[in-house]
């Protein structure tokens, strides 16, 4: 049994004895903050925008016991100074809340020795970023044993809030059948491929020489090079390295995959032939054909443009009689007019977390109390804790595979398939 689930069956069990009134939300008793504090200081540092708040609201509003706070906010577009010239003095045996959500795989390195540092002061350090750990990895894909999350063996708890990661690769596994993926048809929104991009660039020849471009760090669409394109290539490379190298797009097609993008209205666009369809087309069910068909969205453009999509395709769904499962990452919490049932499947964003479960484990943090109970995610850090919890009608994953496609870094391209 590996440890991730000993973590998700300590984390059920211990849950389903506190939980109440709120879903999935931590209880933590009064009494365990009644204990005189051991620290005089408390650090907030964050690249978030609404970090005021939250320092506010859960640490300088309910942390009576501490009489010193700081803020201090990070300029997003300038994280990699700020890290290379820390020069923010913390005070031995005081609290350290560090959040990075905008979180790149190189950070990791700088934030050891910053670690390192408040780690020798006694300090206690909560970690909050936005990055999947898996994707932090270096080419050994090793959770425990990276230079780039060395930093961890400093961190008390690190807060995982990439949900968006574990969506694509939960939908990845399940269109998968003993490792492998072929006959399958993905329907992307437009918010994974911009319009833009579309109107601009001709896909069929940037899939096939993807890997040589990914070798070069050029990135064309964020979710092609860093989700769907490097795990086709993951998967093909196994089965042809030099066709997976030189023609992606071609080994893609003569294994049946077929990528589909929304366009605006009823107009989608087909990456791999360079062509133009619509559902209104008397063959699009013919043209979207195949063994398994797996529509993906998210609410990263104005609701307009999210309903416009998922009611288009919807109604065809209804009108054909051809249903296939719709997986949609509502990372905004939008209302959407579609309920969610056995074709359509949703994932939530960390706001319900952040208001109403971290206030939570931030008291449990700072009153210097047992954190274990929060553990309910395989990773470096001695506690590790992602806002993904088991629900009845849960489909999302409780775990996050460690496969080379999920890395940031490319330099698992050099030596995979040899």
């Amino acid at each position: 049994m590996n440890k991730n689930t000993n973590k998700i069956k300590t984390l059920a069990l211990t849950l389903a004895l506190c939980l109440a009134l709120v879903c999935f939300a931590p209880a933590v008793s009064a009494d365990a903050f009644e204990s005189e504090p051991t620290y005089e200081h408390m650090y907030y540092f964050s690249d978030y925008y609404d970090a005021e708040r939250i320092f506010n609201q859960v640490f300088v509003d309910e942390l009576e016991y501490v009489e010193n706070f700081h803020l201090e906010q990070i300029d997003v577009s300038n994280i990699v100074n700020y890290l290379d010239n820390f020069s923010c003095t913390v005070e031995d045996d005081s609290l350290v809340v560090f959040e990075l959500r905008n979180m790149l795989t190189d950070y990791g390195v700088r934030l050891k020795d910053i670690f390192e540092d408040m780690y020798s002061k006694n300090c206690r350090i909560m970690f909050i970023n936005g990055m999947e750990e898996v994707r932090m990895l270096d080419w050994n894909m090793n959770l425990y044993d990276c230079p780039y999350t060395e930093f961890l063996d400093y961190v008390d708890i690190h807060i995982n809030l990439d949900i968006f990661t574990v969506f694509v690769d939960t939908i990845l596994e399940k269109a998968e059948t003993d490792g492998q993926i072929s006959n399958t048809t993905f329907i992307l929104d437009g918010t994974l491929v911009y319009r833009d991009l579309l109107e601009n660039f001709y896909f069929p020849d940037y899939i096939n020489d993807w890997y040589w471009e990914a070798n070069y760090g050029i990135v064309q669409c964020w979710f092609l090079d860093y989700y769907l394109l490097p795990y086709f290539y993951m998967r093909y490379a196994e089965i042809d390295e030099f066709m997976a190298k030189d023609n992606l797009g071609e080994l893609l097609t003569e294994y049946g995959i077929k990528i589909i993008c929304h366009t605006g209205g009823n107009n989608y666009y087909d990456l791999l032939n360079d062509i133009e369809i619509s559902l209104y087309d008397r063959d699009f069910s013919d043209y979207i054909y195949n063994e398994q068909v797996f529509a993906i969205g998210t609410s990263w453009q104005d609701e307009y443009f999210v309903n416009e999509w998922l009611y288009s395709l919807r109604t065809y769904q209804e009108t054909s009689y051809e249903f296939f499962p719709i997986y949609f990452y509502n990372e905004n919490n939008f209302d959407l007019w579609i309920s969610e049932d056995e074709y359509f499947r949703t994932a939530s964003g960390t706001e319900y977390f952040m208001e109403n479960i971290f206030p939570d484990i931030a008291l449990a943090f700072a009153s210097g109390d047992d954190l274990s109970v929060y553990d309910n995610w395989d990773g470096r850090c001695v506690v590790t804790h992602k806002p993904i919890y088991a629900g009845e009608n849960g489909w999302l994953n409780m775990y996050m595979r460690v496969l080379p496609y999920c890395s940031e870094k490319r330099d698992w391209l050099e030596y995979f398939g040899h």
